[in-house]
């Protein structure tokens, strides 16, 4: 049986959820029994392979194929409505781009988007690198899913096999002028050294020097953000930075940890704040926690105040 985004929107529109969390939880519960499978099948929180930085790389939810659990067919994105009212001035377009990266990571078929009062779903064709969606109105059967998903597999293997045979047919003549060229060079080089080339001058970088040039390559991209009490801006993209994902917070935006100095950076709300001489178990525990909000408020929030002990501030 198909089904419609209005019959999912019906499964949630009633309930008050506190946080996207536990609304997730509770569509996994229910999920069974609306797509008829085994409840092995659904995996919260599933790690991507987050190709995009700026992005979470955790789904809230999806369903694998009935065989080896390898293949995704469904992801799932949760928002609550009120979420997307206060933070994303009513734009579920955020909401969308998360999706379709998990989507891309994942290879998935299908992408569905629910809040209380909107559900979008995903249709996602790929060819190569590339990928494309388009918005329908109502899911498939999974059983269709994976018979289209592995048709086209079947498809793109003997399409593979035909382009491999003919581009071996190809490929001979290149190859024949690739080896010939190659050899008339190592004659000439052979023949008529440069004059230059008197043994001496000549450096030559060992394995060693390689690995310390590479090494002193700065390759990181700058980000720099304001901080609340912080005369000088810092660059949260720096590799002295430990970064949590907190995207599942209704109101932290982000969480940044120095080690080093016992030092954490948060963006709650869009605004930055910084906590000083924050050990390790407070770092742990809190990007450990159930509730991200719930663990700064009762255990970070009004302590660990830099303006007491400006030594405490970390000068980069």
């Amino acid at each position: 049986m198909k089904i419609t985004a209005d019959s999912l929107i019906k499964k949630v529109e009633n309930r008050s959820f506190k946080t996207e969390s536990e609304m997730s939880k509770y569509f996994e519960s229910i999920a069974p029994s609306i797509f008829g499978i085994n409840e092995k099948r659904i995996v919260s929180e599933l790690r991507t392979t987050a190709h995009d930085a700026t992005l979470s790389n955790l789904t809230d939810m999806v369903i694998f194929d009935n065989k080896d659990r390898d293949q995704v067919l469904v992801v799932f994105e949760f928002k609550l409505d009120k979420s997307i009212r206060q933070h994303s001035k009513n734009s579920y377009g955020a909401a969308e781009r998360q999706l379709h990266k998990y989507a891309q990571d994942l290879k998935a078929p299908y992408g569905v988007l629910l809040s209380e009062k909107v559900c979008r779903i995903f249709k996602y064709t790929y060819r190569g690198s590339m990928f494309r969606f388009d918005e329908k109105f109502f899911l498939p059967e999974l059983i269709e899913i994976e018979k289209g998903l592995y048709k086209n597999e079947s498809e793109n293997e003997k399409e593979n096999d035909k382009t491999i045979v003919e581009s071996k047919e190809k490929s001979y003549l290149p190859m024949v002028l690739g080896a010939f060229f190659v050899f008339a060079l190592f004659l000439i080089i052979a023949l008529f050294p440069s004059e230059n080339d008197n043994g001496n001058d000549a450096k030559y970088l060992n394995v060693e020097e390689v690995l310390e040039v590479e090494e002193n390559v700065d390759l990181h991209r700058p980000e720099y953000v304001d901080v609340h009490g912080r005369e000088d801006k810092l660059d949260i993209a720096h590799n002295r930075w430990e970064v949590i994902d907190t995207t599942k917070s209704s109101f932290i935006r982000g969480s940044w940890y120095d080690k080093e100095n016992s030092y954490l950076i948060m963006d709650l709300d869009g605004r930055n704040y910084q906590y000083c001489g924050v050990n390790e178990e407070i770092w742990f525990a809190y990007k450990n926690a159930e509730s991200f909000g719930i663990y700064f408020n009762e255990n970070i929030k009004g302590n660990y105040q830099c303006h007491l002990d400006k030594s405490k501030i970390p000068v980069y």
